[in-house]
């Protein structure tokens, strides 16, 4: 803790880095939990799975972008064209 900083900021901001840790390490994949487990911010924890386990998938971003490019109305109103392209 900084001296600068509120002691009750502090533990709040101590309390729901803990609740985002504890989170997740609940949603991750039992495998993955030891590779973060020490970790002792969310942030750090987040980025050291990023780093692991994130990989550019080329191909479908690829064919998404090719069909966002191609889409058409053909006969959607412009609220359902919309919602469509928002999907893709």
């Amino acid at each position: 803790m900084k001296e600068s900083d509120d002691p009750t900021e502090y533990y709040a901001r101590e309390m729901v880095n803990l609740m985002i840790c504890f989170w997740i390490i609940y949603v991750i994949n039992p495998k993955l939990r030891t590779s973060i487990a020490y970790v002792e911010t969310a942030s750090v924890m987040w980025e050291n799975l990023q780093k692991s386990y994130v990989v550019a998938n080329t191909p479908k971003i690829h064919q998404r972008k090719t069909n966002i490019a191609t889409c058409k109305q053909e006969g959607f109103d412009v609220v359902e064209f919309y919602s469509k392209l928002m999907g893709m």
